[in-house]
């Protein structure tokens, strides 16, 4: 069986190093992705079709709601941009819990405002990968 993939997109790379070695420790059967911008987000998302795209909102150059934008909503609906649509994603930021729903109205599955608790999203990422088909 191939493992899930998970995709992170943060622009900390302490963060991501910590979110890859703790959910390939507590998730079996799952390869993190890493990346610290939100435009090889976007491409690896498009090349890699994860199951799951964790998504940090505040990021230079490409922020996270354009990105998440760009996953649910292409402008160009070509076959390639249309894939990302269904992935679900959360969205993992140091904004308050006021931003959630434009967040979830914009096609986020959660929302989870820093600092947050890992056990808590580990438990939300084994439930959503749990209800992936792949």
């Amino acid at each position: 069986m191939a493992k899930k993939k998970i995709l992170c997109i943060d622009d900390s790379v302490n963060l991501l190093q910590a979110l890859k070695r703790r959910f390939e420790f507590d998730i079996p059967d799952v390869e993190v992705l890493i990346t610290d911008n939100g435009e090889d987000g976007l491409n690896l998302a498009r090349k890699e079709r994860p199951a799951l795209i964790i998504l940090d909102v505040n990021m230079p150059e490409m922020s996270g709601e354009e990105v998440l934008r760009q996953l649910k909503h292409p402008h160009d609906l070509g076959k390639e941009e249309l894939l990302t649509r269904d992935i679900p994603v959360i969205i993992l930021t140091s904004y308050g819990p006021e931003m959630r729903s434009k967040f979830i109205e914009a096609g986020a599955v959660d929302y989870i405002s820093s600092p947050f608790d890992t056990n808590e999203l580990v438990t939300k990422v084994t439930d959503i990968l749990s209800k992936d088909p792949t």
